[in-house]
């Protein structure tokens, strides 16, 4: 089956930093929307993976409170920390990046994957239909002894209404799904320590249910648990670089 993962995302970097495989920022989306007269706005923080493929542009383009146009593939990181849990973590991984001098912001993003569970339907106190699932989206990479190995990458997403009617009516754990979405950001306050916790997922748009043929092969590793949290929430702005330092941010 072919897989897909393909995000774009536009928005104003807000923090830049150093990283063992080289350099990672953070993008700041902010959403608005009306209810009457009101205004009211919500912002999402989306890290951007800057590799080899990009980390030449991005030293030339990248500031802080530049508007920055991005388009690559959403990953997973994995680790354990110190305690011995197991922590996950999901980055957008740039294929291309772009300074705009203006503009919107963009969020827009397409997968096309195996569905990880049976999804269940749920009413929320207003009575809106909601239902949480999760996809794996797996290819072939080769490795520098030149041997394929395959890697899989589980996204998590939120359905209302219809969406959320049609993903629970027609969709099983194995099922291929081509989901539209739009990335937000979660945070809350940690009841044990105390200290804020944030992990992305996706609102689903549009959903489709396109095959049936790999119920058999959802065999990548479990599907994330609903409630499993990041363990670090993303950099503010304070760990940037000023928007009129000349030198390059990494």
């Amino acid at each position: 089956m072919e897989y897909q993962n393909d995000s774009t995302v536009q928005g104003v970097c807000i923090a830049t930093r150093k990283t063992d495989g080289g350099a990672e920022m953070d993008l700041r989306l902010v959403e608005y929307w009306y209810k009457g007269q009101k205004r009211n706005e919500r912002a999402h923080v989306v890290t951007v993976a800057l590799g080899s493929k990009v980390i030449e542009v991005a030293r030339r383009e990248v500031r802080v409170d530049r508007v920055i146009h991005v388009s690559g593939k959403m990953r997973q990181i994995r680790w354990t920390s110190e305690d011995g849990k197991k922590q996950s973590r999901l980055v957008l991984e740039a294929d291309t990046v772009a300074r705009r001098d203006g503009g919107g912001v963009v969020n827009e993003h397409r997968f096309r994957g195996v569905l990880g569970r049976d999804p269940e339907l749920r009413t929320t106190p207003g009575g809106q239909l909601v239902t949480d699932f999760s996809l794996a989206l797996s290819e072939e990479i080769k490795g520098d002894d030149g041997s394929i190995k395959e890697r899989t990458d589980w996204v998590d997403f939120v359905a209302w209404g219809k969406s959320a009617e049609l993903v629970c009516k027609n969709a099983l754990k194995g099922d291929v799904l081509l989901v539209r979405a739009r990335i937000q950001q979660d945070t809350w306050e940690d009841r044990t320590t105390g200290e804020e916790r944030s992990k992305l997922k996706f609102q689903a748009d549009g959903v489709r249910v396109i095959g049936s043929g790999s119920r058999e092969r959802v065999d990548r590793g479990p599907a994330p648990e609903r409630e499993h949290s990041d363990d670090e929430a993303p950099a503010g702005v304070g760990a940037g670089a000023s928007a009129d330092d000349g030198e390059p941010p990494f």
